[in-house]
């Protein structure tokens, strides 16, 4: 008996020590999810700035990432200084993400709800014609055409192996309720000096969006006016190119609107806001 001690000793202390390794991992994962709030502020305003190079900044954060909620309160976007006179770009109340843990593991990953509560938009122009949005897109477009571009290096290393491997299908995605509301937008134009404010109060809300491109058009409609017209189109565009997006971008199942709210303190029609 003793020899056989002897003899699994070694595997028993191996056994032991993967059990802690396992334990303290559990819990190191355990302490960095309850403390979510705390640092995923900082992480998600360095990501932005390190993607587009606009200054971010997140004051609080409620929610809680073990069950997929994520709300950033007081969160805004400042244009980059070398590029617009004018520093504000957006400013969020709140913007709110739950998702459901359980959709993570199918082929389709499920929003219950996502709330965009924003404060201020202020489109900006500058001297050289270029607008904060445009920019703001493009920089996230060049970030991910890089990734991309690594990734197809790393695939042709390696292709005779994946080969080899069924291909696992792109994530699908569904938002069960969207609410969309804006309390203010201002347009500049750096080269004129033409400043236009707008307060809008508008609040909409949509359910069953499985195609970001089913939002351009109710959108466009309702904010257009307001200048808001490209931005629209390019943001939801750019998030309709995105992985996993692309292949749903017709859309299988339309949005409902399911909202009576419209836009309140709407004057004359405004032509021309930016004019090129």
């Amino acid at each position: 008996m003793k020899i056989l001690s002897l003899l699994f000793a070694p595997i028993k202390w191996v056994f032991k020590f993967l059990l802690k390794c396992t334990l303290v991992l559990a819990l190191l994962l355990v302490i960095i999810l309850a403390c979510g709030n705390l640092w995923l502020p900082r992480v998600a305003s360095w990501q932005i700035r390190s993607l587009t190079g606009f200054d971010t900044t997140i004051q609080s954060s409620r929610g809680s990432l073990f069950r997929g909620y994520v709300d950033f309160r007081d969160m805004s976007i400042k244009n980059p200084a070398k590029q617009f006179n004018e520093s504000t770009f957006i400013s969020f109340n709140d913007l709110g993400v739950d998702i459901d843990m359980t959709s993570i593991f199918k082929d389709t990953i499920v929003f219950e709800s996502i709330v965009l509560d924003i404060d201020s938009i202020t489109v900006v122009k500058n001297a050289e014609g270029d607008h904060n949005y445009s920019v703001f897109i493009e920089k996230i477009s060049e970030s991910k055409n890089s990734k991309d571009s690594g990734n197809e290096k790393r695939k042709t290393a390696t292709v005779a192996k994946t080969s080899e491997k069924k291909k696992k299908p792109e994530k699908n995605f569904t938002i069960d309720k969207l609410v969309l509301s804006i309390r203010s937008v201002k347009t500049i134009d750096e080269s004129t000096g033409t400043v236009k404010e707008y307060p809008i109060k508008y609040r909409r809300e949509f359910s069953n969006v499985s195609a970001p491109s089913s939002l351009v058009a109710p959108l466009v409609a309702d904010l257009s006016v307001y200048g808001l017209g490209a931005l629209i189109q390019s943001t939801i565009k750019s998030i309709g190119e995105l992985p996993g997006v692309e292949q749903i971008k017709d859309g299988l199942t339309k949005v409902k609107d399911v909202s009576t709210d419209t836009v309140k303190n709407i004057g004359s029609k405004v032509k021309g806001i930016f004019s090129k």
